[in-house]
């Protein structure tokens, strides 16, 4: 083989590479575009479908319960504020109340909550029996939409994803209050359980 026929060779090799790169930069924009509109995306074990996960979540909330959750109130205004100029931001601002409510549990309880992962912190909980098992399943799923929706940044989160996340992490943040309530009227103040 001499260098001609290399050069041919490597010129063969690399045409359909050079197409495909080149293909893709052309249609850039457009399928940013498209990918940002997905609703919900399926590829082999990959499954996301932040609507069809937030309604599980409430079917299993409301299926267990005598009181779903509440609409928004004056608690959770600020959240449905933002929703309304960006959802993705309400989505993450609505599952800080759900930390925070976890974080002062685990500390009443005394558990450690700093350095750990929250979801290590609720398994805790839920072996201590201050979280039921409809509590802790709602943790879980509603840490891994938060989740989802943190990372995915090329899917638009409608104004009524991020109300429903925000009606879940209300109702999820006051049970979790309830639950601290609790634990303060049977042990006084400053004394851990």
């Amino acid at each position: 083989m001499d260098w001609k026929q290399f050069i041919a060779a490597i010129v063969t090799a690399s045409a359909w590479p050079v197409a495909a790169v080149v293909l893709v930069m052309m249609l850039k924009s457009p399928l940013v575009d498209i990918l940002g509109r997905i609703r919900s995306l399926k590829i082999k074990d990959f499954n996301f479908d932040l609507s069809g996960k937030l309604d599980e979540v409430a079917s299993a909330v409301a299926a267990n319960v005598s009181e779903p959750p509440a609409p928004v109130t004056t608690a959770t205004r600020p959240v449905l504020e933002l929703a309304r100029i960006d959802p993705r931001s309400a989505v993450l601002s609505a599952w800080l109340e759900v930390e925070k409510e976890t974080e002062e549990l685990a500390l009443k309880a005394g558990i450690q909550f700093l350095g750990r992962q929250p979801v290590a912190v609720a398994n805790e909980l839920h072996a201590a029996g201050l979280m039921d098992e409809l509590v802790f399943s709602t943790y879980v799923k509603l840490r891994m939409i938060r989740n989802e929706a943190a990372h995915l940044q090329e899917r638009d989160i409608s104004f009524e994803e991020a109300v429903s996340m925000a009606n879940l992490c209300h109702w999820l943040a006051n049970r979790l209050h309830y639950e601290r309530a609790h634990l303060e009227a049977i042990a006084p103040a400053g004394v851990n359980p």
